[in-house]
């Protein structure tokens, strides 16, 4: 994967991401893949989640595949945009 910068916009701004910096602060596993950062950085892109606020994680345990995780704080953000959330009790 090339090491080019992708920029997106989020609810909180403008994010920047490499390869590199996924895979030095995002990943917790120097064995993710190139193709597991490029599913993960076009995960954020598209739904506007911005990976350094914890709005989604990149997991890889060993050797098995990594796991994309988006955070249940980016899911309530978004509910409670919408104007037809009533809350919840």
């Amino acid at each position: 994967m090339s090491n080019e910068i992708i920029k997106f916009e989020t609810s909180t701004g403008q994010v920047e991401l490499t390869a590199d910096s996924v895979k030095k602060t995002i990943s917790t596993n120097p064995k993710v893949s190139d193709a597991e950062i490029a599913m993960f950085i076009n995960l954020c892109k598209y739904q506007k989640l911005n990976p350094f606020l914890k709005e989604a994680f990149l997991i890889k345990y060993g050797d098995a595949p990594a796991t994309i995780i988006t955070a249940y704080q980016a899911f309530l953000q978004r509910a409670e945009s919408h104007p037809q959330y009533d809350g919840f009790e």
